[in-house]
């Protein structure tokens, strides 16, 4: 798959923008652990210095556009093998969506 994202690319480098997103991915990671680690529990200094080597990176999508590479761009042969292979491994599925990128002539 190809992926290409367009909007609004904004760098911050508030200390408290930067804090509160850390804070969100810490306890998003954390809170299947056993015992989740809060930042909270770290020393405030250690924090604040980590907070201040951190450039926090906010992408505002206004549009994506997707493209799927299903190996168009491969001989008749490569393509019947690769269909091949994938029903031999039971990926009916991605087999089927192979096939239909190829011309109507030529699908198996």
């Amino acid at each position: 798959m190809l992926l290409h994202a367009y909007g609004e690319l904004i760098i911050h480098d508030d200390p408290k923008w930067i804090f509160n997103q850390v804070n969100q991915l810490t306890n998003r990671f954390e809170s299947s652990m056993q015992k989740p680690w809060e930042i909270s529990q770290a020393p405030t200094d250690y924090i604040e210095g980590q907070i201040r080597a951190i450039v926090g990176v906010e992408l505002k999508l206004t549009r994506i556009e997707a493209s799927f590479k299903m190996s168009q761009n491969k001989s008749e042969a490569d393509l019947n093998g690769v269909i091949r292979g994938l029903r031999h491994l039971g990926k009916d599925a991605m087999a089927s969506a192979i096939d239909e990128l190829r011309p109507e002539e030529k699908r198996s």
